[in-house]
């Protein structure tokens, strides 16, 4: 199954914006039996538990999630994807910054090389800026993707838009005659991995205890935030041979 997904920025300037750590993320669902009472879903990419956790095949969550790191020792993270194939893979926009010590962080005073910034452009943003001649330098490349952003062209063309393709390989059995597909643009302001670096630098400060307590016991059930993550938009359509 083969399914391309196509989003527009229409905030003015990059999304998400503000501090750094604040995320948008796509998730993808190939649904059978779409709003039956028998609906399952059969194959996805982006979806979280009750606690904004991004998940991957296996139902737990990933290992990018928390920057956890591989065999060789590096952090893990999901880079910008044109094209994805697995459940574990997931398009994230958001910047994404390392330390001195080449380790990932939020902290403003720490972070010193950003290691991925794929947020949305703004329609009409171009590489080469509205006047080359005044904007040149530290100031126009500021403006800039990050590295892998930069080699996908929607990023290049001043359009304010991005593309993913999803190609995924269907279980065993799998009707395709009764497959939907569903994707839904999310955001996070407080993504889980900021949290627990938040409660982990001053566990015992005062302002720390106190958020902590409030955000363990909020109820967000029913709400437009519930399980930490706020719709932004979404479309359906069904699965065409």
């Amino acid at each position: 199954l083969t399914a391309e997904v196509s989003m527009q920025n229409k905030a003015g300037h990059r999304f998400p914006s503000g501090v750094g750590f604040r995320r948008a993320f796509l998730e993808f669902l190939v649904v059978e039996n779409a709003g039956q009472d028998d609906e399952k879903i059969v194959w996805s990419s982006g979806r979280t538990n009750e606690l904004g956790i991004l998940l991957g095949s296996q139902g737990k969550p990933l290992a990018t999630e928390f920057f956890a790191t591989d065999k060789n020792g590096a952090q893990q993270y999901q880079p910008h994807y044109q094209v994805i194939t697995s459940p574990d893979q997931v398009q994230i926009y958001e910047t994404l910054l390392w330390n001195a010590k080449d380790e990932f962080t939020t902290s403003f005073v720490h972070g010193c090389r950003v290691v991925k910034d794929n947020r949305f452009l703004p329609r009409g943003w171009k590489k080469e800026g509205p006047d080359p001649a005044i904007l040149k330098g530290s100031f126009l490349q500021a403006t800039q993707p990050g590295k892998l952003a930069a080699e996908d062209p929607m990023y290049q063309n001043g359009s304010g838009t991005d593309s993913i393709q999803y190609k995924v390989s269907l279980p065993a059995g799998v009707d395709a005659d009764n497959l939907t597909v569903r994707a839904t643009l999310y955001y996070q302001a407080l993504p889980p991995y900021f949290l627990e670096n938040l409660f982990a630098a001053a566990p015992e400060g005062e302002a720390t205890r106190r958020l902590h307590y409030m955000l363990s016991r909020m109820d967000l059930k029913g709400t437009a935030i519930e399980d930490w993550k706020l719709r932004i938009n979404g479309v359906e359509a069904k699965v065409r041979h």
